[in-house]
């Protein structure tokens, strides 16, 4: 069976010597399935552990299969500079990136928070991800991508109107549920999903502005 070459990384870990896979981690796992044990490689020798990550990247930029959360931490690992000021301000509210995860301070949806940081910078992410934080300490769900989306796209289009202080005490009146049953009955058909954060937003609206933020809200 071809299964094509991999490329792999030599390292030195405690005297042993092991391998990182850079291209060919999903053809590897349908090997180890298959029962196969030997496969072509290139060996890279010597690599520090950010050229390791940047040759990842270049290796996977177009795969499919490379999920958000790995393609973050190798950014972080290349010293990639937007990564490394969202990962601080991660750092400073105490949350963890990582990947299949609904822990109370545990982040999956790196694609949505790398959204928000990209419209308003570490300000917006850090203001977004404290006001969810501060509204609902307890919840596990609360950094699904769905509610950063929308509380975020609710404080960029709000552009300071709202005080955070407001906000967070608004939110926190409420179940977590409540505002995504908001944004499903906003949905109501019209297009993009219930939990899109345009509808999210909206529904942070009418819990802040009352039922007339249904159409008045964002003012164009």
């Amino acid at each position: 069976m071809l299964v094509g070459r991999l490329i792999v990384a030599e390292m030195n870990i405690k005297n042993k010597t092991k391998y990182a896979v850079l291209d060919g981690a999903t053809r590897m796992k349908a090997m180890v399935e298959l029962g196969m044990t030997h496969a072509p490689c290139v060996i890279l020798k010597g690599l520090t552990l950010k050229q390791r990550a940047e040759k990842f990247l270049q290796a996977n930029s177009w795969s499919k299969t490379l999920r958000p959360v790995q393609s973050y931490h190798a950014q972080l690992a290349s010293g990639n500079a937007g990564a490394l000021r969202m990962q601080a301000v991660f750092n400073k509210l105490g949350i963890t990136v990582q990947e299949g995860t609904s822990g109370v301070n545990t982040l999956a949806a790196i694609a949505t928070a790398a959204n928000i940081y990209n419209d308003g910078g570490e300000d917006l992410l850090e203001r977004t991800l404290r006001v969810i934080q501060e509204a609902w300490p307890d919840a596990k769900r609360k950094f699904s991508g769905s509610v950063i989306g929308g509380v975020g796209y609710f404080l960029l289009r709000d552009d300071g109107v709202t005080d955070d202080d407001k906000l967070t005490a608004r939110l926190a009146s409420l179940e977590m549920s409540d505002l995504m049953r908001q944004a499903s009955d906003l949905h109501a058909g019209v297009g993009h999903g219930g939990g899109s954060h345009i509808y999210v937003a909206r529904g942070v609206a009418i819990f802040v502005y009352g039922a007339k933020a249904k159409t008045s809200w964002p003012k164009a």
